[in-house]
């Protein structure tokens, strides 16, 4: 019942719509195009997925807690949805405000791949955030609202309330698990081995970083 997958598609298809209009918005205005914007996508899904996570975590937390006081949940999910955005909207519009910035600066860059590239990057960013503000918002409000009301995740019906219980003791075998994980984690020797790979790794990374051939000498 507390499955949302469709939110992650929906987080997901935002940022494929914002790049599908960043591509056919500059390319309309004969913008330039090089392959190197191929890569752009990558870095769009990250932003939205990783904000799409900030209001979903948020909406949970905040609807734990009106449960915990008793107040009615299901038939005030969209009010703890306005919540919990309210509260996470100044952290998202700022990773939105400087990841477009950094793009925005690039794209006064003399060199001509960097600037297309900066140019592209930003236009889907702004149109990521109208699309997040928008678009996502609107089907994380029906799914929120679905699993509010005890709904199941794909059929959207009433789930049995003996099953609403086998998913509870799921999530506390999860959370058994995790914490076991965690004191695994605390052990010396487990920190001792995970520092020792780190430099490993880091030794072997600044070795051959200057073995590397740039420009001609490639």
């Amino acid at each position: 019942m507390r499955s949302q997958p469709f939110v992650g598609l929906a987080s997901l298809t935002s940022a494929f719509l914002a790049v599908c209009s960043a591509i056919a918005g500059l390319i309309y205005v004969q913008y330039p195009y090089l392959h190197m914007v191929l890569i752009m996508p990558f870095l769009i899904i990250s932003i939205g997925v990783d904000n799409s996570f900030l209001m979903l975590k948020n909406w949970r937390i905040h609807y734990a807690e009106t449960r915990a006081k008793g107040g009615g949940a299901s038939s005030n999910s969209d009010e703890v949805l306005v919540r919990a955005v309210t509260e996470v909207s100044v952290y998202v519009f700022i990773t939105f405000l400087t990841d477009g910035l950094s793009f925005a600066i690039g794209t006064t860059s003399d060199f001509l791949a960097v600037r297309v590239f900066c140019t592209y990057c930003a236009t889907a960013i702004l149109f990521l955030f109208l699309y997040q503000f928008t678009f996502f918002l609107a089907l994380m409000s029906l799914y929120c609202g679905r699993e509010a009301n005890g709904r199941h995740w794909l059929l959207c019906r009433q789930v049995n309330p003996r099953t609403r219980g086998l998913g509870k003791k799921i999530e506390e075998s999860s959370s058994r698990l995790c914490k076991n994980y965690a004191f695994f984690l605390r052990r010396a020797s487990v920190k001792y081995f995970i520092l020792l790979t780190y430099l490993a790794y880091l030794a072997f990374s600044v070795t051959w970083i200057f073995r590397l051939r740039l420009g001609r000498d490639s």
